[in-house]
């Protein structure tokens, strides 16, 4: 049986994170810890593929811990979760710690959230692994991603679930009149669980401000 990949949460509300152990644990190998301190010292002794991190805690904050991690730890993709998501999610937050997914507390329910851990495993078998020489297996010299507007990692992750191919030949090649309907299907159904930038209403617009 293939070795599961390791993900790390780190949270100082651990009993949250536990809740969701049996469910991912069916998928990854899951360790939780309650500070950042115990994260960098376990990470220091093993790999893992996705890091999830909570940014409001006590010590080493989310931010603190991003910053280190990023320059220690540069192969595991992280994932941020926030109550605050607007106060994070914007562009200097994303250039400046480059997270993978801005995840919103309280948490989606299970699967959502598995969701966006299992895109982020696959961009990190993409990154590291043989993602990307077995997406060029389907590619040919004439195939443009240009047409689709997306990246080969997340072509790669549409081929992880089933991106429609036809074979041609002695090969495996995308439909790719196939495939833009069923990206852009796919693309529209992974919005419904991000979270909204400061300022945007559910269709993309500028919302009016709002008190709270």
């Amino acid at each position: 049986m293939p070795k599961k990949p390791a993900i790390l949460f780190i949270d100082d509300e651990l009993e949250i994170i536990e809740g969701y152990r049996d469910f991912f644990e069916n998928f990854f190998e899951m360790v939780s810890v309650e500070s950042a301190q115990k994260a960098l010292a376990l990470m220091a002794k093993r790999e893992f593929t996705v890091i999830i991190v909570d940014m409001r805690m006590e010590g080493i904050d989310g931010a603190a811990f991003l910053t280190i991690a990023n320059q220690k730890f540069r192969k595991p993709i992280k994932v941020v979760l926030s109550g605050y998501v607007d106060e994070f999610f914007d562009a200097t937050f994303q250039t400046r710690f480059r997270p993978y997914a801005v995840v919103r507390k309280p948490l989606l329910a299970p699967h959502e959230i598995l969701r966006v851990v299992q895109d982020a495993a696959q961009e990190y078998e993409y990154r590291y692994g043989a993602g990307e020489k077995e997406l060029n297996r389907y590619l040919t010299a004439q195939d443009t991603l240009e047409r689709l507007s997306v990246s080969k990692p997340t072509l790669y992750k549409f081929l992880k679930k089933g991106l429609p191919s036809k074979r041609v030949g002695g090969r495996r090649l995308f439909d790719w009149r196939e495939v833009t309907r069923w990206v852009q299907k796919q693309s529209s159904a992974g919005r419904k669980h991000q979270p909204k930038a400061k300022g945007e209403a559910d269709d993309g617009t500028p919302s009016r401000p709002r008190n709270e």
